[in-house]
């Protein structure tokens, strides 16, 4: 039990597992991967040095929820919120940083 245990370690994960849903999984399911693949948020990119000392969260950059680990950024619960809610003023900052 414990050799076929091993064996198929690591090999039903991703693409391999036969529940993968691709660009069609739910919204949580890719958050879920973004934080698994790139771990816990520890800043917030747009603000550093100002923004010490709170949560993070992962945000997407696009809007699209593309399964692409570059297509999410870093932020502050509070940056993250306005970010969401003003994306279009946001991703000019982003450009300007050299994240889009």
């Amino acid at each position: 039990k414990n050799k076929l245990r091993l064996v198929m370690k690591g090999k039903n994960k991703g693409k391999d597992n036969y529940q993968y849903k691709g660009e069609d999984a739910s919204y949580n399911a890719k958050h879920n991967e973004v934080r698994k693949e790139l771990g816990n948020p520890k800043q917030c990119r747009l603000y550093p040095v100002e923004h010490k000392n709170r949560n993070y969260q992962w945000a997407n950059i696009s809007g699209l929820y593309k399964r692409n680990l570059s297509d999410y950024i870093e932020l502050c619960v509070s940056c993250h919120m306005f970010y969401d809610h003003s994306r279009n003023r946001f991703n000019k900052n982003l450009q300007k940083l050299g994240y889009v």
